[in-house]
């Protein structure tokens, strides 16, 4: 039986791995409330408590707009913090999953990065994620970057977008970031695969098409309509992000090439629209 602490258990992804937990594994997810990843004595007591075989780090700053005014505090969080986890997972002979993100690149390539390819932040956030990966990986442990969460709980682009159809004529979503957007309870499932096969180094998993956060809200707009969740027929709009503007530069193009992950678990690419069909008729039940 795996022991697999995880921080920042209240998050989308920490709701979606109770929810997959496979056999074999014992989760112990902890909230912010519960563990405080910056203090030192609470991420002893728990590492004392609970003695873990794997660490799954899903706790961060993740505002990425906040973090242009907070850099001190997100680096406290996603810099310090996972040094004093990483020491204590190496003392309890723990290894260790960092999740991070398709922002510590810099949207200058034309392809699907990869996982060797160059790095380079363009904001506070990715620079905070970027440098947590290198501590990390010194260490030998396994880093997970994934793109665009997305869930049918928590505050996320779906929650948001099936609010604004419901109660606006027209929703105007930028069409100039493409990305790949990805389904937390298929990340969640995809953690507890790598862990079986106790990998490390770095891996990609995201969402299997890549589109601008105009075409995701197209599909979530198009698939809401056809199970009746929203009954304004609200007009998606494209702008582009001049429109918005915002403290923290986001990379043009941030697609996650996924085929190392896939070649490694010997996995076919997933439904990305059944995914996505599924969390938009979760979230219906949840509303009703």
């Amino acid at each position: 039986m795996a022991i697999v602490l995880v921080t920042g258990g209240e998050g989308q992804l920490g709701q979606e791995l109770k929810q997959h937990v496979p056999q074999g594994h014992d989760l112990v997810s902890l909230s912010k409330s519960q563990l405080d990843i910056t203090q030192d004595e609470q991420i002893a007591a728990a590492f004392e408590r609970y003695q873990p075989d794997w660490i799954i780090n899903a706790a961060a700053f993740t505002d990425v707009e906040a973090s242009e005014s907070n850099v001190e505090l997100v680096q406290t969080i996603n810099v310090e913090a996972v040094k004093s986890l990483l020491a204590y997972a190496n003392k309890f002979q723990a290894r260790f999953l960092q999740i991070s993100t398709d922002y510590v690149f810099d949207g200058k390539s034309s392809e699907p990065y990869k996982e060797d390819d160059k790095t380079k932040p363009m904001n506070v956030y990715g620079d905070s994620k970027l440098k947590a990966e290198g501590i990390v990986l010194a260490e030998k442990g396994l880093v997970v970057r994934t793109s665009w969460l997305y869930s049918s709980h928590h505050k996320n682009f779906l929650d948001t977008m099936l609010r604004l159809f419901e109660n606006q004529k027209e929703v105007k979503v930028v069409n100039d970031q493409v990305g790949t957007p990805t389904n937390a309870a298929s990340l969640a499932k995809i953690l507890f695969r790598l862990i079986d096969q106790n990998a490390d180094g770095i891996f990609h998993w995201s969402g299997g098409l890549v589109m601008s956060w105009y075409d995701f809200a197209c599909q979530i707009h198009g698939l809401a309509l056809d199970k009746g969740l929203v009954s304004v027929g609200a007009k998606v709009v494209p702008v582009d992000s001049q429109g918005f503007p915002q403290k923290a530069k986001r990379p043009a193009w941030s697609p996650l090439s996924r085929k190392k992950c896939c070649d490694f678990l010997d996995l076919e690419p997933n439904a990305w629209r059944e995914e996505l069909s599924q969390e938009i008729d979760l979230y219906g039940k949840g509303k009703l």
